[in-house]
């Protein structure tokens, strides 16, 4: 849910005038298989919400059913304000064990926004180690590393100029 807290945050912040001053601190936002459209089938959903929470549920969760509620709310108004970011959209390669099966939860149509500024890259991992790394010379660890790297040599270079 993390990732709809970040564009939320962002969006209300670029619409409130009090927040003007935050808004203007999001150069990038950074998503590690952030199932931005939601699931694809009721099946892919129930799959999610297994892997996300196997010991309960909670009533939030139905939001990230494709499209409706709060997600296809959020992914409207971002779309409108995401000029001026910089989009870093991860997908997941490996399938993730739930109950008996193993399923990809977060693939590539469903990571990505299709946004212009929007890059997207995949990651040899499943959701539920998709922002574990064991060393820092992990593969994964690398491209993320690599990534947050050449955002922050962006944003030195536009406050250099600014």
């Amino acid at each position: 849910m993390g990732g709809l807290v970040s564009k939320e945050t962002y969006v209300l912040a670029r619409q409130d005038s009090a927040f003007q001053a935050l808004s203007q601190r999001f150069y990038s936002i950074v998503f590690l298989a952030k199932p931005h459209r939601g699931p694809d089938s009721a099946q892919q959903r129930s799959n999610l919400v297994h892997a996300l929470l196997p010991h309960g549920s909670k009533s939030y969760v139905g939001d990230l059913e494709r499209g409706i509620g709060a997600l296809q709310s959020i992914n409207d108004e971002s779309r409108h304000y995401s000029d001026s970011l910089q989009l870093r959209s991860f997908y997941e390669t490996l399938k993730t064990t739930v109950g008996m099966n193993s399923v990809l939860l977060v693939g590539q149509a469903t990571a990505t926004l299709g946004y212009q500024s929007e890059k997207i890259a995949l990651m040899n991992a499943s959701h539920r180690n998709i922002c574990k790394f064991e060393t820092p010379w992990d593969p994964n660890f690398i491209i993320v590393r690599n990534a947050l790297l050449s955002y922050v040599d962006n944003i030195t270079e536009r406050l250099m100029v600014a």
